[in-house]
C-alpha cells in the first residue's frame, strides 16, 4: 500500500523509501517471476511539478499529437508495477494534487493527446518534513489519505537516538578507508565517541 514517510530534513527519508522499495511488498503481482530488482523506484521532485509541466512528465504524450513530438512515456507509466517516490510532496501545487488524486482513486492514466486510459500498478511512496494537517487548505486531505493509505512512518532526528551514532561513525570511517587505496585502517576511541 501507499506510504508516508515523514520527518525532519536530513532524516534518511528517501533513504527509506530505497528500502522499502528493494524489500519488496509491491503492488503488481508476481506472475512474470519479476524480483525486486527488476521492478522500477521512480522518483520525483514535487515541487519542479508546475500544473503546465505535471501533466506531460506524469502522464507523458502521446505521438504524434503536435508536430515534431514523438510521444513520452509519463513517470507514472514508467514506474508500472513497482513505486513512485515523491519527494516533498508537500511542494506540490494543487492542480497537481487533484491530478494524482485522479490517478489514485482510478488506477489509471491518460497521456496528453490519447482517447484512451491506461491501467497501472504503483505503488505510491511519498516524504514531508511539513505537517499536511495543518497547511491551512493548501494540501488536499483527500489526497493525503490516499498517500498515507499504508500507514506512515515517522524518521527521528539523529539528536533523538544517539545510541546510532557509533554504528553511523564506523561505518563512513570505514567508507572514506575503502576509497583510498592502502590507507591504513582506524579505530574511533570512546572519547571520539563521547565528543560525537
Amino acid at each position: 500500500e501507499n506510504l508516508l514517510i515523514r520527518g525532519e530534513r536530513g532524516t534518511g527519508k528517501e533513504l527509506m523509501a530505497r528500502y522499502i522499495h528493494r524489500a519488496g511488498g509491491h503492488v503488481a503481482g508476481d506472475a512474470g517471476g519479476e524480483s525486486a530488482a527488476d521492478k522500477r523506484l521512480v522518483t520525483v521532485n514535487s515541487a519542479v511539478l508546475t500544473p503546465n509541466l505535471a501533466a506531460s512528465e506524469l502522464f507523458g504524450i502521446e505521438p504524434r499529437t503536435a508536430t515534431g513530438v514523438d510521444g513520452k512515456v509519463g513517470l507514472i507509466e514508467f514506474a508500472d508495477g513497482g513505486d513512485l517516490f515523491f519527494d516533498e510532496v508537500a511542494d506540490m501545487p494543487a492542480d497537481v494534487q487533484a491530478a494524482l488524486l485522479r490517478v489514485l482513486q482510478e488506477g489509471q492514466i491518460m497521456r496528453v493527446g490519447a482517447r484512451r486510459v491506461r491501467d497501472v500498478k504503483v505503488r505510491f511512496l511519498s516524504a514531508t518534513n511539513r505537517d499536511l494537517e495543518a497547511t491551512e487548505g493548501t494540501f488536499r486531505l483527500d489526497l493525503l489519505d490516499r498517500l498515507r493509505g499504508g500507514g506512515c512512518l515517522w524518521m527521528p532526528a539523529l539528536r533523538d537516538r544517539p545510541m546510532d551514532i557509533p554504528q553511523l561513525a564506523r561505518r563512513f570511517v570505514r567508507e572514506a578507508e575503502a576509497r583510498r587505496r592502502g590507507g591504513m585502517a582506524r579505530d574511533i576511541t570512546p572519547d571520539a565517541l563521547d565528543a560525537l
